[in-house]
């Protein structure tokens, strides 16, 4: 964005609306020293397990409060055209595109994964966190590291394709 790498994701999403937390969820997170603003990516898993106690403190709230019992749905009407929409997935922000025909089919789809966007925050997470981690040590060591921060973003990228092979060049 504007040239600079941007983060997408549970940690951006929890700094962004940790003051819409309820109350009970504020006080657990700060019983355990969690404060915000943190731009620890090695906390990133920590910002999906503060998501998950959300969504069970909303699934309880909902399934209490909200009746359902008069719903009416009505019904789906076909005609062609685009839609374009964005929708907040677990790894980050997850854009669509479609091209529906009259029937309703799709003739087109472009997604743009969160994976994709957060590319060049990864690479700059990369260099820098290897940097202080230290290229002196193991090969072994380095390549753990950087997967671990790979995953940090994206906890199915390296599991799901192998991906990494690490070469040290010294000036």
């Amino acid at each position: 964005m504007k040239g600079q790498p941007y983060l997408l994701g549970p940690l951006a999403r929890v700094n962004l609306n940790f003051d819409q937390l309820p109350s009970k969820i504020h006080a657990t997170l700060a019983q355990h020293g969690y404060t915000v603003p943190n731009h620890n990516m090695f906390d990133n898993m920590v910002a999906r397990a503060i998501e998950l106690l959300y969504a069970l403190h909303e699934s309880k709230r909902i399934i209490e409060t909200v009746d359902l019992t008069h719903t009416q749905v009505d019904p789906i009407e076909f005609k062609a055209g685009t839609a374009i929409g964005c929708t907040e997935a677990p790894r980050g922000l997850l854009w669509h595109r479609y091209e529906i025909d009259k029937a309703g089919y799709i003739e087109q789809a472009k997604l743009v994964p969160p994976t994709s966007q957060n590319q060049a925050h990864i690479e700059h997470s990369l260099i820098t966190g290897l940097t202080a981690f230290g290229l002196t040590r193991p090969t072994k060591d380095i390549k753990q590291y950087a997967e671990q921060m790979i995953r940090n973003y994206d906890p199915c990228i390296s599991c799901a394709t192998h991906f990494l092979k690490l070469n040290i060049e010294y000036d």
